[in-house]
């Protein structure tokens, strides 16, 4: 098969086919995909008529015509377009742009946006990281890994187990000054190989040295985000046709969880962005099929590796397909070194520190390790370390990424069909939990984010609305040619069943979905439009010849808003599974989503307030983190144990912030509101000592 370039479309005119499509099976110029992509639509006639196409019905057999049809095709700009659809665009991305802007500014006196600041976060690592490059350290000629708390416990039993193990690193952690668990985990991981893929640290490292790097980052990443929703309509587009681009732009850009990452210290935005760049770039160079579309999509493609790798089953199925389909040998070697280009620095970079050359990050055993050992739980609780079998994995494995798979697969049974049973169990728990609206959080949680930032309230689309719009939209595509947008999707799926389902690492299985489901939205709409214009038909004058409906082909119009009305509430009632409520052990907002905000930024906020004794600023500040607290702790009564050890843990974390926010209020004179907060302190305190007796002392 021959792809149609654009000069081959321009001689051919807007409605020729392309890729030896019969004319007869050619989309009306209104619904065909941009670029020349063919579509499955209806007979000439049946087109003609406004009846539903092949995919909601089989279109019925023409024959004796009774009703007169008129031509209610819309009236066409200059460029061949509607109107209304080449501006939608335009109007998608500033209304994109300006719900991010509401998003900022709802945001800014939060502490989510200095979660960074939270030594035991993801986002703080990135930030070390990127100021230590813009400190001069280009090459990170360094062990630098996550310290966090419950990674050094993990150290300290394999020491606990293998005394001789601190032994050995005592003279060199006494000699650098760092704990020995330190140099443990740092050997664990590599040594000097990269933790995570380097990109997205060493631009964060650049924008440090032009200013406030995590400022000009989320600046970046909210443009990235408006990116995001104009590749979204490319590629719907030219797969779909424009109808079903403008929905699923709407669909992105009503995306709470897509939106939300905008805003975090995190890679999400830019894997996103660069994930739907390789699509777009995959499915121009397999339409043009020439060597400066294949170096763009080889460097799109090398560009995604540096930000994440999960992207490389894409790159692959790229190259595969260019040998073994279409014996295209020169463009799988064009894609492959425009590829390697941007991987070079990397490469480099190894060879002069001393890691393995091909390495890009060591994060790939420990993944498997966590999410698939002994202990490991596929549930909506998210992450849930078994700290026993990992350090004992992680140091017989001593570093070996090849040791540490095996020996997490050996850890889940004692055979290997016992093993690789119990892995595919937690595979098929982690799929069905893919279908669930709840987004498991890890350094960052939905529903908090939520609470501060209304707007997320607003954009109301997430997993329950894109998994059965998105899956019936896979289902109707099931004939086009959109071989890279379902490539991507399928391939997004794989890391989260296999490895791990946090919400961010199911976002872009859930943007993946978005084209389809905008696709889906547009055939439902088409379908019950053209329903409703064949029954108009029914008022004509009933004659026989050419141009008039028959009456098979009104009873196919008539039923056409049945069929839609039918397949809406099926999508209706399979958005409600997703939407189910959690289970009574997994809580929408966890212990560690109150304290981490409150270390990461608001206690210093207070401890400058009370050093400058400035108690109105103190105050303030506290009641606006109290505003926080959990409906579940007003039910709590004195003296009486808690219902659940979460509440009793809130309660005790609470406990002495109202303390201080009496003494405040006090200071201020409002005498009454300080015993309210006293109050409520005591309550709190009777709770914790009833719950737990030991700490009545």
């Amino acid at each position: 098969m021959t792809d149609a370039t654009d000069d081959d479309a321009r001689r051919a005119g807007p409605d020729a086919p392309v890729d030896g499509t019969p004319a007869a099976d050619a989309a009306p110029v209104d619904d065909a995909p941009i670029d020349g992509a063919p579509a499955d639509a209806a007979p000439v006639d049946a087109a003609r008529a406004g009846l539903p196409d092949d995919v909601l019905g089989a279109a019925p057999v023409p024959g004796p015509r009774v009703f007169p049809v008129r031509d209610t095709r819309p009236r066409r700009g200059v460029a061949g377009e509607p109107r209304g659809r080449r501006r939608a665009l335009p109007a998608i991305l500033l209304l994109a742009a300006l719900l991010r802007v509401v998003y900022a500014v709802q945001l800014a006196d939060e502490p989510e946006l200095r979660q960074h600041l939270a030594t035991e976060s993801d986002m703080a690592f990135f930030d070390e990281w990127a100021r230590l490059v813009a400190g001069g350290d280009l090459l990170l000629d360094r062990s630098l890994h996550p310290r966090h708390s419950w990674r050094v416990d993990m150290a300290k039993l394999w020491f606990s187990w293998h005394p001789e193990a601190r032994a050995e690193l005592a003279d060199e952690a006494a000699a650098r000054g760092v704990p020995a668990e330190h140099l443990l985990l740092d050997r664990w991981f590599g040594g000097k190989r990269y933790h995570h893929e380097p990109l997205y640290p060493y631009a964060l490292a650049a924008l440090h040295v032009l200013g406030d790097g995590v400022a000009l980052m989320l600046l970046v990443q909210m443009l990235l985000g408006v990116a995001s929703v104009w590749l979204v309509h490319r590629i719907t587009a030219r797969a779909f046709g424009r109808r079903a681009a403008v929905a699923a732009a709407l669909l992105a850009t009503l995306c709470g969880p897509l939106m939300l990452y905008d805003l975090v210290l995190l890679r999400a935005t830019a894997i996103i962005t660069a994930g739907l760049l390789v699509v777009d770039r995959a499915d121009v160079a397999l339409r043009r099929d020439t060597r400066g579309a294949w170096i763009a999509c080889g460097l799109a493609c090398g560009v995604a590796m540096l930000i994440k790798t999960t992207i490389a089953p894409v790159v692959m199925g790229l190259g595969a397909y260019l040998v073994l389909r279409r014996r295209a040998f020169g463009h799988a070697a064009v894609l492959a070194a425009a590829c390697g280009v941007c991987l070079l620095p990397v490469f480099a970079r190894n060879v002069a520190v001393g890691a393995p050359v091909f390495s890009l990050t060591s994060m790939g055993g420990d993944m498997m390790l966590l999410n698939n050992s002994a202990g490991a739980q596929a549930s909506l609780s998210g992450f849930t370390p078994n700290l026993h079998t990992m350090a004992r994995v992680h140091g017989e494995a001593d570093g070996d990424d090849g040791a540490i798979v095996r020996g997490s697969l050996a850890s889940l049974g004692d055979t290997p069909v016992e093993a690789f049973g119990a892995f595919l169990g937690l595979c098929r728990e982690r799929f069905l939990h893919v279908f669930h609206a709840y987004e498991i959080p890890n350094n960052v949680n939905t529903a908090v984010y939520r609470r501060a930032a209304p707007v997320l309230r607003w954009t109301f689309v997430d997993m329950a609305v894109l998994a059965p719009l998105g899956l019936l939209g896979l289902w109707l595509a099931r004939r086009r040619r959109c071989g890279p947008a379902l490539w991507f999707a399928a391939t997004a799926l794989v890391p989260i069943v296999g490895m791990g389902i946090l919400a961010r690492y199911r976002l872009p299985f859930m943007v993946a979905l978005i084209p389809f489901a905008g696709f889906a939205v547009d055939r439902g709409l088409r379908a019950w439009a053209r329903g409703g214009a064949g029954r108009a038909t029914a008022h004509g004058t009933r004659s026989t010849g050419p141009g008039l409906l028959t009456t098979s082909e009104l009873s196919h119009a008539g039923g056409a808003r049945v069929r839609v009305a039918v397949v809406a509430l099926a999508a209706l009632a399979f958005g409600l599974v997703v939407a189910r409520p959690l289970p009574d052990d997994v809580p929408e907002i966890r212990e560690s989503d109150y304290v981490i905000p409150w270390a990461a930024a608001v206690s210093d906020d207070v401890d400058a307030a009370e050093a400058r004794g400035d108690a109105a600023t103190a105050a303030a500040t506290l009641e606006r983190f109290l505003r926080r607290a959990p409906p579940e702790l007003d039910a709590l009564v004195a003296d009486v144990p808690a219902p659940h050890p979460r509440e009793g843990r809130l309660a005790q974390f609470f406990a002495p912030l109202y303390t201080r926010w009496a003494g405040h209020l006090e200071a201020l004179g409002e005498t009454a509101r300080a015993a309210e907060a006293r109050r409520t302190a005591q309550r709190f305190e009777s709770v914790v000592r009833a719950t737990w007796p030991s700490l009545a002392g």
